[in-house]
């Protein structure tokens, strides 16, 4: 039945089916036909199903609908479903989309495509299948409509919900988060994120050891340079000072240039401490303790 009307676009409009304008019950079959193929005009090929198909389908359809107990979960299905989000589609949308193994739902609407409950399904956990079962029946079977284009956008989503149907209940056994636990497995290459503070302090450790590594090579090598082209000692020095250092005046200027990029905005102002959400420490309790404080009280005796 899930698969015979894949595409939440065709569920919704079998329910509607099922009721006249007017919010009474519709029994005439052919009615029913009628009203879920007006839907799609312009693209009954594709939505297109025999009478007696129809009938054995919908019912067991509408029937699951009924069993569905979460309503809030319904209510989203059938809002996001309905025919006024699908008239509001482009053209080329619409043709992504088919009656069974509907890829365009599984890809760009997989928040919602993956709130329809399968037949029989228990709940889920880490070691059942059921959870394998509801990812394979939602995003892994084939389609017709290999027009369908994968964007970042529908994998970030689709991941997304993923792991939040693992990760529930992966923390309630383990106690810990399963992108944290991920991070154990070697193989997988996953590390821990880094703060900006961590980043800078690494990127600076590398820097002293590559420039340390530099500066002693050259030292090696630096009196061999000095007396192979007859330099004297001191010309030596004016030379190592010319290119290695620079003077009060330079570097008055070289400051002097970077706070007028900085108020002009053509450079990022320079931090002289690191940002308070990179340090780890008692905020709340250091603010008490400031705030204890008297006007004049010294903070220090050093």
């Amino acid at each position: 039945m899930t698969s015979f009307f894949g595409c939440g676009f065709a569920r919704v409009a079998v329910k509607h089916s099922f009721v006249k304008p007017t919010g009474k019950v519709e029994y005439d079959h052919d009615n029913r036909l009628r009203n879920y193929l007006a839907v799609f005009q312009g693209h009954q090929e594709r939505y297109e199903v025999d009478k007696h198909s129809f009938i054995k389908r919908s019912k067991s359809l509408v029937h699951h609908f009924g069993k569905w107990k979460l309503k809030t979960d319904k209510d989203k299905y059938t809002e996001h479903f309905s025919l006024n989000n699908w008239e509001k589609l482009t053209e080329y949308e619409k043709k992504q989309h088919t009656r069974s193994n509907c890829k365009a739902c599984d890809v760009h609407h997989f928040s919602f495509q993956s709130l329809f409950p399968l037949w029989n399904q228990k709940e889920n956990s880490v070691t059942q299948q059921g959870f394998h079962k509801n990812i394979k029946s939602h995003i892994l079977k084939p389609s017709c409509s290999g027009n369908v284009k994968v964007t970042k956008k529908a994998i970030k989503t689709a991941t997304s919900q993923i792991y939040e149907k693992i990760n529930t209940p992966f923390k309630k056994i383990f106690g810990v988060t399963f992108a944290k636990a991920q991070t154990t497995v070697f193989e997988l290459g996953l590390e821990d994120k880094k703060s900006h503070a961590e980043k800078k302090k690494e990127r600076r450790k590398k820097s002293t050891a590559d420039k340390s590594s530099i500066q002693e090579k050259w030292s090696e090598k630096d009196c061999d340079t000095m007396l192979s082209t007859r330099q004297t000692y001191s010309q030596r020095q004016e030379q190592r000072l010319s290119l290695f250092f620079e003077s009060p005046e330079d570097a008055e200027q070289r400051a002097n240039k970077r706070k007028r990029r900085e108020e002009e905005g053509q450079r990022k102002k320079k931090r002289h401490s690191p940002r308070p959400e990179d340090l780890d420490f008692d905020k709340d309790g250091l603010l008490e303790k400031v705030n204890a404080m008297r006007d004049g009280e010294k903070v220090s005796k050093v």
